[in-house]
């Protein structure tokens, strides 16, 4: 609701201040009319208004400070089994004593065995930094786990937000690769698929042809600064695109004429 602290209290909200006052509490009040706790015990006051404990008022129990929230005790039920509480009290920024008390109250225990190999703090901590930067294969790779280890344990930790399963390093070599290397030799420099190369080729607007001959080559660098890239895709019968990424890998001047 828009704040109304700044406006004069009308005629129905004083009388519904009158009838709500005596068993809600002002923080509800506030809430309902947009103003704040203060503004709302000053009206009382003025209007003569009292709480009514002998009709049912109770005032709210105290919020605590160190009050558990609903991620924090999700976190916890996730990872309480598999993992110690040094580290959990570090990820939580909880003493020990606090985890081994709620985890009591939630019912939680200690996997001693189950299937699979613990993961490690450091393990996590690993999978959270590098999950948007790389492939499920590859941080697999570099923790000696299955992918299926590291895509389950992603899910348990909830991590979210836009993953492609391609790195920019990958795309960045076949950019450097495809055209000029069959898609089976790209495909072993990154530990993929040869149709995966192709596909992922095709939607990078990559199309491979036959290897650039010398006197392509020759073409290309005589005709780069004084013509366009139509122009030079024309006169080698290559497509625009290949002859931009063919630029690119020889490092010419980028001072084409557009």
């Amino acid at each position: 609701m828009k704040s109304r602290e700044n406006l004069s209290w009308t005629e129905r909200e004083t009388e519904q201040l009158i009838e709500l006052y005596p068993l809600k509490h002002s923080r509800v009040l506030a809430k309902r009319f947009g103003r704040t706790m203060e503004s709302i015990r000053r009206k009382a006051r003025k209007l003569g208004l009292t709480k009514d404990y002998a009709g049912g008022y109770r005032p709210p129990r105290p919020t605590s400070p160190n009050a558990w929230s609903k991620d924090e005790i999700k976190m916890l039920k996730n990872l309480y089994p598999q993992n110690p509480n040094k580290y959990l009290a570090k990820k939580l920024k909880r003493t020990e004593a606090a985890l081994t008390t709620k985890a009591a109250e939630l019912g939680l225990k200690k996997v001693v065995r189950f299937s699979g190999r613990n993961w490690k703090p450091r393990e996590i901590d690993f999978l959270e930094k590098s999950y948007h930067k790389m492939t499920y294969r590859q941080i697999a790779e570099k923790m000696d786990r299955s992918t299926a280890s590291v895509s389950a344990m992603a899910v348990k930790l909830e991590l979210t937000g836009n993953r492609s399963s391609w790195t920019k390093n990958e795309d960045n070599i076949i950019r450097r690769h495809y055209g000029r290397l069959t898609a089976a030799q790209v495909a072993k420099k990154m530990d993929r698929s040869a149709s995966a190369i192709k596909s992922r080729a095709m939607k990078l607007g990559i199309s491979r042809l036959t290897l650039w001959t010398e006197k392509e080559v020759r073409l290309l660098k005589k005709h780069y600064l004084t013509h366009t890239y139509e122009e030079i895709a024309e006169i080698i019968g290559r497509p625009v695109e290949s002859v931009r990424a063919k630029g690119r890998r020889l490092r010419l001047s980028q001072t084409l004429l557009k």
